[in-house]
């Protein structure tokens, strides 16, 4: 059998073409099957290795101290990261006054002296008791009774000496009241004296 020199061109052609499909289809095939990179396998046996379980076969062995090193860079950082957090670049103001220091309990004044003391006394003409003070600090002299005319007397709930309020007597003695701090004051009468005594 002959064929012409076009059917001989094109099953030329043809098988050119079959031959180019095939390895074509080959190549694709052999790049589909090779191993995965070195890389790939140091990661899954460095994992594998972390994790406590062997590494696949195939893959290189990881370094004995490669999971400890890691485990330890990862504790020393823990602290750091846990100061660094702890700092607050951006605390919240108070812009609140400080408060006022508490005074110091300060003890109460002293009492102020009492410089009245009674020096004698007499019998008025209608009996009522005369009791003559002195202001030994000022040298001045009061004469207290109760209710007797006489001239320039202190009678009860009057006021006498600037800072003196004259508030009763009984038998024994004269009872007053400080107006500078409400203080009651009892002063005990003197013996009698008569009246030419004080003239």
């Amino acid at each position: 059998m002959t064929l012409s020199p076009l059917l001989k061109i094109l099953l030329a052609l043809t098988l050119a073409a079959c031959a180019y499909v095939f390895w074509q289809s080959r190549d694709a095939d052999t790049t589909d099957a090779a191993p995965p990179p070195v890389r790939q396998n140091k990661d899954a046996a460095r994992a594998a290795a972390g994790n406590g379980r062997r590494p696949l076969p195939g893959a290189p062995a990881a370094p004995a101290t490669g999971g400890q090193s890691t485990r330890q860079t990862a504790a020393e950082d823990a602290p750091a990261a846990s100061a660094i957090a702890a700092v607050d670049l951006f605390p919240r103001q108070n812009w609140a006054p400080p408060p006022l220091p508490a005074k110091p309990a300060s003890e109460p004044p002293p009492l102020p002296a009492v410089t009245l003391q009674a020096i004698g006394e007499w019998q008025y003409d209608d009996g009522r008791p005369v009791v003559v003070l002195e202001d030994q600090q000022a040298g001045q002299f009061y004469f207290l009774c109760a209710g007797c005319d006489m001239e320039g007397r202190v009678l009860p709930h009057q006021n006498f000496g600037g800072h003196y309020r004259f508030e009763k007597m009984d038998k024994t003695t004269v009872q007053l009241t400080d107006l500078r701090n409400r203080h009651a004051v009892s002063l005990a009468r003197a013996i009698s004296m008569p009246p030419s005594a004080i003239q």
